[in-house]
Order: C-alpha cells, then sequence, then structure tokens
C-alpha cells in the first residue's frame, strides 16, 4: 500500500480505510516513507517537482510515449484536490510511462523471428508484468532471450532489471535465477 501511495496511486485517507490507521496517522506514515524514499533516490526529488511545475505551466502531463494527461485540478485552491491533482500528475508519469515501455517490448517482441522466442506465448498482462506460456524444458533459454530482447528494446539512462518468476500457476511462483548458460 505504500509504494502504492508513493507512485500517487492512493492517497492517505484510502491508506487508513486499507490499514485501519487514522487518516492523520496514515499522512505520518506516508510523509515518513516519501522522506526514505526520496533519501534513497535523491533525483526523483526534482523529478517530482518538475512534473508538477509542467502540469502548472501547461496544464497537463505526459508519459514517455507522449500521451498526455490533463489535469486541471492542480490550479485547484482546494489543497485537498490539489494533493490529489499532484499524485495524478506523479502517477501519470511513471505509470503511463512504464506502461508505453512494456507496450513497445510487446511490439518489438511479436516482430521478432527468433525461434527460442516463438515457445513463448503471450497470455496476459497484469499492470506492468507480462504472462507467458512456456514449455518446461525451454524456460531458461527463454526467459534469457526475453530479458536479453527487453533490455535491447527499451533504452533509458537507467537500467532496466527484469525479473523473471515461473510456476504452474499464480499461486506457486518462484524466482528464476539465470545461470550462464541459459544466456547464450
Amino acid at each position: 500500500d505504500l509504494v502504492d501511495t508513493l507512485l500517487g496511486s492512493i492517497g492517505e485517507h484510502r491508506l487508513a480505510r486499507r490499514t485501519g490507521l487514522t487518516p492523520t496517522e496514515a499522512a505520518e506514515r506516508i510523509a515518513g516513507v516519501m522522506d526514505l524514499f526520496l533519501a534513497s533516490f535523491p533525483k526523483m526529488e526534482s523529478f517530482i517537482s518538475g512534473q508538477h511545475d509542467l502540469v502548472r505551466e501547461q496544464g497537463w502531463v505526459s508519459s514517455m510515449g507522449g500521451r498526455r494527461r490533463f489535469v486541471p485540478e492542480m490550479s485547484s485552491r482546494n489543497s485537498d484536490i490539489r494533493t490529489t491533482a499532484e499524485r495524478v500528475a506523479r502517477n501519470t508519469a511513471i505509470q503511463n510511462s512504464a506502461a508505453d515501455l512494456l507496450k513497445r517490448f510487446v511490439v518489438e517482441l511479436n516482430a521478432d523471428s527468433d525461434k527460442t522466442l516463438a515457445a513463448a506465448k503471450l497470455v496476459g498482462q497484469v499492470r506492468d508484468e507480462l504472462l507467458f506460456e512456456v514449455p518446461k524444458k525451454s524456460v531458461e533459454a527463454v526467459a534469457a532471450k526475453l530479458m536479453k530482447k527487453m533490455e535491447e528494446t527499451i533504452k533509458l539512462s537507467v537500467p532496466i532489471v527484469p525479473e523473471v518468476r515461473t510456476g504452474r500457476d499464480w499461486a506457486n511462483v518462484e524466482d528464476l535465477k539465470l545461470t550462464a548458460s541459459s544466456a547464450r
């Protein structure tokens, strides 16, 4: 819940309802976690304030793919409405950019003629995760190629480090540690 709060998906009132905290306690918890987060990732503070400034100037925020979301509430006199608008701006910039990058990866993947990747059947997407069905004997080879493909497709100034989990169903997944031989 706190990660969702940091990204802007939920605010103090929803966090309070979910956790049994009072709204004041939830706000204090959010502030404390946000302070730790910004101390750990100092460039995020300038990114977040930059997004807020952009929305105030132009009335909208955009994703890396250029999709715009208008946020007129950013100029509200009501601080609760304005705070919600700030979360919306932050969330839009981060989550929609992640969706843009994932979409680009899927398009590139569909155009790829690699025989190993052909064994992977994309069956679903949940937020920023892709679900593939892969024959058990091909899991490591497919996972290694998918990770390499993602790193090649998505070029950012920060590394993209995909996580791979495998299992027969959602309830029984485990992290997959790739070996050097699977990365060939």
